[in-house]
């Protein structure tokens, strides 16, 4: 709060096959990195292949599932009631995470607004039961009634609050060439916190 206002958007693509790609930037107040894209493939479920435009290269990162389905963040929801975010009809909830390990210990509190009209959302729940994967936090929501896409996803603290909303959802065509690396681009040996490059303000 005390370093203003940072804004970005993120998008996401998913194919009826599976194929997803990502595009986003890891921003904190004030001061954003360059752009990261992602593209994953249904046939190899446990790779990402993360694709730096700047330099035009990629790397090979490995999925550690058993860190998605971690019993060490457990996550208490509660039903606050239906309501209309973004044009959809939601269900209202709060969400407690909380983190016990041997490094950390931490509990975070979400407002989430999530609804099963968002185009896509059936698509999401195919692929995860046939890859049978599932991250704790939407098991917890479903458990509670309180399933859905996200359409808006708040939290506030002493020193910082944040606001996630959903803008736009839409089925499309999208071009293969979306979900492949590009041609002309090589092999980075670099991790991705290098090509995040410096925090640009």
């Amino acid at each position: 709060k005390q370093n203003g206002t940072t804004k970005d958007t993120t998008t996401a693509y998913l194919t009826n096959s599976g194929d997803g790609r990502s595009e986003m930037r890891i921003n904190i107040p004030g001061a954003s990195s360059n752009k990261m894209i992602s593209i994953a493939r249904a046939p190899q479920p446990k790779y990402v292949v993360m694709l730096y435009a700047d330099s035009k290269t990629y790397s090979l990162t490995v999925i550690d599932t058993s860190l998605i389905n971690s019993g060490n963040e457990t996550y208490t929801v509660t039903k606050v009631g239906n309501e209309v975010s973004q044009g959809y009809h939601c269900i209202h909830s709060r969400l407690t995470s909380s983190l016990n390990s041997r490094f950390a210990k931490s509990s975070t509190t979400f407002d989430l607004w999530t609804s099963s009209e968002v185009p896509g959302y059936s698509l999401i729940q195919k692929l995860m039961a046939l890859q049978n994967l599932k991250p704790g936090m939407m098991r917890a929501l479903d458990q509670a009634g309180c399933g859905g896409s996200f359409v808006k996803m708040s939290s506030t603290r002493q020193d910082y609050s944040m606001e996630m909303l959903l803008t736009k959802a839409e089925t499309k065509t999208f071009p293969a060439s979306m979900f492949e690396i590009p041609e002309g681009y090589t092999e980075s040996k670099e991790n991705m916190i290098y090509h995040m490059g410096a925090i640009k303000k």
